[in-house]
């Protein structure tokens, strides 16, 4: 007699089984994956089970229920297993038994398994359901694989749905170049072929279609399956939706965008932060910022704002030169608690920014990410690119003193009265590379060479940045600059010793520092 507390059943791990076990019991640990119980309770049932012709069909159905237990734990050969046990006691599988084991094998995609127990099943007169099928189809990766399980079906008998046309057509489209012409002919034979065999699109089907059309560039096509959906009262669904705003948004077609979202809304489908940056977007390529601001009202008001939503219009302001409503708007985003925390809306905001010459700003920003820890040497690169190129050295300075030593790293020394950045301090920083290097050196090209030479010496001692021909050259640039002879022989010598071979412009500025 059964306890009513939990089994421990050797070798099988912690069961859950309790009193007057059952098949609705067995049933519910196959769908939990619950092997261990399911073994358990399964030993159980075999004990007072009736051996007799009139018990075969309840062990059928026990010895199932246990392969399934093993196929939702996603255990292969646990199942196969027990399928040759359950043939040794003379039990012969159902198609339910068959099918459980092609389900495992598909979503283990190995799909020569899966034909090995497909003609082990008809071996025993049996073929399996449309939705066994399906399932290995939807499993399939390439469409050869597809074809091949596709065809299987109307080979063995077996009733193709609009699923099975649908994953095809999926597979198909995963496939495919939609730049080619063809791509949309071969969807629209999958189509006529589904049709003949008496089976109509449904919206699965619609909404392939017109992604396809959408990423094929092709809206007059797309509208035709539109009107299709239309008259057959088929609604378009969230995914549909998507493609819709997309397609719109990229073809810079505004209105149509817009009227999309609205649609949603009046179906009571609430909009992703994703079709207001689409829909705001769309408004900003067309030159329309009134629009594209009242989309941004829209999403705010209806709290689904997020920071995307804010960059194309940031974009279009700072591309125009309108410092003002930039600023704006990056005040309109953090009074709102938008979040913003993500590298890539960082890197448009300190770069839009730096375009306006918002020198403040942009440091300001590139702290917060440098806090957030998304900021990296290629981000103060680039804003370094734009204090330089704003003449604004006590920014560049700066930049470069966070870099080194994380706040305390550079000093302003003199040397024959022209100043001189010197690194010092624990480099705890972002170290500067290369590319920092290089930056600051060719801005140095202007400057008497003392200032450049003192750098390209920092680098060795300080940044550990080991200087390269592009590094001396800039430095060499500065000596033609002022016909500094002297300092450009030196220069050249320290290239040789060490190691580093001169080039034409290293040769071209050694010449003009003599003229």
């Amino acid at each position: 007699r059964l306890s009513t507390a939990v089994l421990d059943f050797p070798g099988s791990g912690e069961t859950k089984l309790h009193a007057r076990p059952n098949v609705q019991d067995l049933d519910r640990f196959a769908e939990e994956g619950d092997v261990a119980s399911a073994r358990a309770l399964f030993r159980q049932m075999l004990e007072s089970a009736d051996k007799g012709s009139a018990g075969i069909s309840q062990l059928r159905e026990c010895h199932t229920l246990l392969i399934r237990a093993h196929v939702n734990a996603g255990d292969l050969p646990g199942a196969e297993a027990s399928y040759e046990k359950m043939t040794q006691e003379g039990i012969s599988a159902s198609r339910e038994t068959y099918g459980e084991i092609l389900e495992l094998c598909a979503r283990h995609k190995d799909l020569l398994k899966a034909e090995v127990w497909l003609n082990r099943m008809q071996a025993d007169g049996l073929i399996p359901c449309t939705a066994t099928l399906n399932l290995i189809l939807e499993h399939c990766e390439t469409l050869d694989d597809a074809s091949l399980w596709f065809n299987a079906m109307q080979e063995l008998g077996i009733p193709r749905d609009v699923g099975s046309y649908n994953t095809v057509m999926t597979i198909y489209g995963r496939e495919s170049n939609f730049l080619r012409t063809d791509t949309l002919l071969r969807l629209g034979e999958w189509v006529t072929l589904m049709r003949d065999d008496g089976i109509l699109p449904d919206r699965r089907t619609y909404a392939l279609l017109v992604d396809a059309c959408s990423r094929a560039g092709n809206l007059v096509q797309m509208q035709g399956w539109l009107d299709e959906m239309e008259q057959r009262s088929i609604e378009p669904d969230r995914y549909t939706f998507t493609v819709l705003v997309k397609a719109f948004s990229e073809a810079k077609m505004a209105a149509e965008a817009e009227a999309c979202i609205e649609a949603m809304r009046e179906r009571g489908m609430d909009p992703e932060p994703l079709f207001y940056e689409m829909v705001v977007r769309s408004f900003c390529d067309t030159r329309n910022p009134q629009g594209a601001q009242r989309w941004v009202d829209v999403a705010m008001d209806s709290g689904r704002a997020s920071a995307s939503c804010f960059l194309p219009l940031i974009e279009y302001f700072a591309e125009i030169h309108r410092a003002t409503e930039v600023k704006e708007l990056l005040s309109t985003m953090e009074q709102a608690g938008v979040v913003y925390e993500r590298r890539d809306i960082f890197n448009s905001i300190i770069k839009n920014l730096g375009k306006l010459g918002l020198i403040n700003e942009m440091m300001q920003w590139l702290a917060r990410m440098n806090f957030a820890g998304y900021a990296d040497v290629q981000t103060y690169n680039k804003c370094l690119t734009t204090c330089l190129a704003q003449n604004d050295q006590k920014a560049a300075d700066r930049l470069l003193q966070q870099m080194v030593s994380g706040g305390s790293g550079i000093t302003e020394s003199k040397a024959k009265d022209t100043r001189v950045m010197e690194a010092t301090g624990d480099q705890d920083g972002i170290a500067p590379n290369d590319v920092t290097c290089g930056l600051i050196l060719k801005n140095m090209e202007q400057h008497t060479p003392d200032r450049a030479v003192a750098f390209l010496f920092s680098m060795y001692t300080r940044l550990k940045v080991a200087p390269s021909v592009t590094h001396y050259n800039h430095a060499l640039r500065a000596c033609a600059h002022h016909g500094d002879t002297r300092t450009a022989e030196q220069l050249y010598t320290l290239m040789e010793h060490e190691g580093i071979s001169p080039d034409y412009r290293s040769l071209d500025s050694l010449a003009r520092a003599y003229a």
